[in-house]
Order: C-alpha cells, then sequence, then structure tokens
C-alpha cells in the first residue's frame, strides 16, 4: 500500500506536537512493508525541497505568506494545491492520511486528495477545525471544580469578538464542506469527539494516540549524567513539558512551585521546552537554581528528562484534547498531575496513576504536587501503575494497526 503522510511541519532536527505523532504512523507503516512518503511544508526559502530523513521521504512546499492572513490561506491556497497536485501524480498514493493543515497548508487538500481517488483520512489533534486558536470559552475561571461533561460549543459571535480581524467568518463553513471529502476523521480523544460534535463536525470515530515503548530502559549511569548536567542530582524533580505559556499552564505552574517550595525548599522544576517567560518571578528568583530549562530536547534526551524526574504536571489552561507528555511519563512509569480540560483523564486514571486537577487551582495543585514528591511510595505506585496502563492501552502498535482497519476497509 501507498501512503501519503500530510503534516504541517515536518522538521527532522525538531520532530514534536503532531509531528510526532506523524513521523511515529509513517516510521511503523513503513516497518509493516508499506510505501510511505510524507508532504509538508517549510518556512526557510533556501531549503531543499526533497529530503530523506531516517529513511522516509519527504518533500516540503515552501509556505511563506504573512501568517496574519492564516485564517484565509489555510482554507485555500492555490500555490499549494499546485503542488500538492504534483506530488500526488507522481507518487500516486491509495491512502492520503491528513494531520494538521491549519498553517503551511491547507483544508481545501481533502477534496483535492479524494478527487485524485485516493481513501483520505484525518486525525483531528486540536480544535482547529471549528476554532482557529486554543479553546477556552468553556472554562468558567471562578469555578475550580473538576467536571464530567462541559459545554464546547463555540459561537460565530464569540469567534469574531476574540479574534478581531483575524477571523475568517466563513472558515468554519469552508471547513465542513472540505471536511465532506473526508472518509473518515480520527479523534484523538473521546472529549475531541464530544467536542467536534457539539461544533457540527460528524463521521468521528475515535483512535487514542499511541506510543512507542522500546529505548525507555536507559542505563542509570546516563540518567545519572543527565542529572549532573542540568544540576538535578540530589534534588525533588517536577516535569513541565512544553512552551511555558499562559494557557499550558506556564503561569500555572510557577506559582504551584512556589507553594511547593514553601514545604519542600529544594525542589526543583525541570521545563523541557520554550521559557521565555518566567511568570511572576523577580530578577533573583529566576537566577535561583530550582528553574531548570533544557529548550527543546528530543530522542533519549527526552526520555533522560522524564527518568530524571519524580513526577510530571501537565496542567493546561485550555482544551489539551490528548497530550503526547502523560503517554511519556507513564512510559517512564511516572506519576502524571493533569489538567481536567481536555483529554488528558482518557489517560491518566484519578488516584491510580496520578491525579486530575483543575489547574486553576494552585493550592490544591501544590497539594498533590507535595503529596508525591514526599510519599515515594504512592509515587512508585502510581508510576507503575502507569506504565501497565500505557502499555496495554496506548501501544503505537495498537494505534496503527486501527488505523489500517480503516485504511483496508
Amino acid at each position: 500500500m501507498k501512503v501519503l503522510i500530510v503534516n504541517d511541519e515536518f522538521y527532522p532536527e525538531k520532530v514534536f506536537g503532531p509531528s510526532v505523532i506523524a513521523y511515529n504512523i509513517a516510521k511503523d507503516l513503513q516497518k509493516r512493508g508499506n510505501e510511505v512518503m510524507v508532504f509538508s511544508s517549510i518556512l526557510t526559502p533556501d531549503a531543499p525541497k526533497e529530503i530523506i530523513f531516517d529513511g522516509l521521504k519527504i518533500y516540503r512546499i515552501i509556505s511563506t505568506y504573512n501568517r496574519r492572513y492564516r485564517n484565509y490561506y489555510n482554507v485555500f491556497n492555490r500555490p499549494v494545491v499546485k503542488e500538492f497536485r504534483r506530488v500526488l501524480d507522481q507518487f500516486r498514493p491509495d491512502v492520503v492520511h491528513f494531520h494538521n493543515t491549519h498553517d503551511g497548508l491547507c483544508y481545501c487538500l481533502f477534496k483535492t486528495a479524494k478527487k485524485f481517488g485516493a481513501k483520505t483520512f484525518l486525525t483531528a489533534h486540536d480544535v482547529m477545525l471549528f476554532v482557529p486558536g486554543k479553546l477556552i470559552e468553556f472554562i468558567d475561571k471562578n469555578d475550580y471544580s473538576v467536571k464530567n461533561e462541559y459545554n464546547y460549543r463555540v459561537t460565530l459571535w464569540q469567534q469574531l469578538k476574540r479574534f478581531k480581524k483575524r477571523f475568517n467568518p466563513f472558515r468554519n463553513l469552508l471547513i465542513r464542506y472540505y471536511l465532506g471529502y473526508v472518509d473518515k476523521i480520527f479523534a484523538v480523544s473521546n472529549e475531541l469527539a464530544d467536542a467536534l460534535k457539539q461544533n457540527k463536525i460528524s463521521n468521528v470515530a475515535v483512535i487514542h494516540n499511541g506510543i512507542d515503548l522500546t529505548g525507555w530502559q536507559i542505563d542509570s549511569g546516563l540518567i545519572a549524567g543527565f542529572k549532573e548536567k542540568y544540576r538535578l542530582a540530589g534534588k525533588p524533580v517536577v516535569l513541565y513539558a512544553g512552551r511555558l505559556s499562559p494557557l499550558k499552564g506556564g503561569r500555572v505552574i510557577i506559582e504551584v512551585m512556589k507553594k511547593v517550595r514553601e514545604q519542600i525548599t529544594d525542589a526543583a522544576l525541570l521545563i523541557v521546552g520554550k521559557s521565555e517567560e518566567y511568570f511572576g518571578l523577580t530578577k533573583s528568583e529566576k537566577d535561583k537554581n530550582w528553574l531548570i530549562c533544557t529548550d527543546w530536547i528530543s530522542g533519549q534526551e527526552l526520555r533522560l528528562a522524564y527518568l530524571s524526574s519524580d513526577l510530571v504536571v501537565v496542567p493546561s489552561v485550555c482544551f489539551d484534547c490528548f497530550p503526547t507528555v502523560n503517554l511519556e511519563a507513564m512510559a517512564a512509569a511516572k506519576p502524571v498531575i493533569a489538567t481536567c480540560f481536555g483529554g488528558s483523564g482518557e489517560a491518566v486514571v484519578d488516584n491510580v496513576t496520578g491525579f486530575i486537577i483543575n489547574p486553576l487551582d494552585i493550592k490544591t495543585t501544590a497539594e498533590k504536587v507535595v503529596s508525591l514528591l514526599e510519599d515515594k511510595n504512592l509515587a512508585a505506585k502510581f508510576g507503575q501503575a502507569g506504565f501497565e496502563r500505557v502499555k496495554e492501552k496506548f501501544s503505537l502498535a495498537r494505534q496503527v494497526e486501527t488505523i489500517l482497519k480503516y485504511y483496508q476497509s
């Protein structure tokens, strides 16, 4: 079978976010004897269009339009469509599997692929099919409870009010039109499927993301070396992975750690990702050695970061569909404290593999962190339960086998 994987970004030197999922699926399909190619976009005009990375052939179109008009270009972009047709004619895929297409690429490619004659699938990794940004409208900042159900419906007026002139008032209608050419939409969580349904998007099946557990058993000497490199040795370590932004919980984790350090004075925060802002910290506080940032890392170094930590916190203050961080933490047998907003509760089982919290409740979140740092037996119990759960429910093999059933149906 010839499969074309389509994703906005596919930078070999920094594979993260949905790119990780697309890459893992592509490699697994290739191992199973399928011929796989990747179609992506790139911002650098002088970068090579066609490259081979890890045995994968990747074609990258230059996409340098003004991102201020993203909500217009990502619906229909003529140069992208032209290049995509050329690749379809050259590669002649049986299946085109889309992932993110809302930045360098465009939604009209769904129609282009279907008209070509390929089976067409889309994995929805986020809420961009019905809102051009993070979904926050359903969150009541005065309510610290953890709810079982939320109203995810977003109105046209709410979007116009929030995004103003950057919002294309026809985008959602046009996206739903192009989705009519997709054989099946895969939502990465039940919660995302519910949000899509509430916003008039149907034909959805849930396929949770998976993770490859090979490579997570690493020599203790390498872990010790990582701790030494980042000044973590002998400290209780809390890991936060991702950009330190407000909606991803940047402010939350800083405030939580301030409270944690009132009781555990040597506790450290390991940030795996970008840290342009340290919310609410004075210059002297920033200079203290309790806050450590690795910048973006991947591969074995990323696995070492998880294995060097005592627990992982995912405090997103927005709809976070199904954070890969949860699976990576569980693969490392670490307990997870995760947001109640989105699909984290489908991976992390409250009081079994970690805790589900409302990240707006700083006090309770800090108490949960302290409890796991102080009770090593509980942390180990949660971590082992998480490892067993990810092995049984969220393997990459399970994910790809489910996808293949749709390809072959």
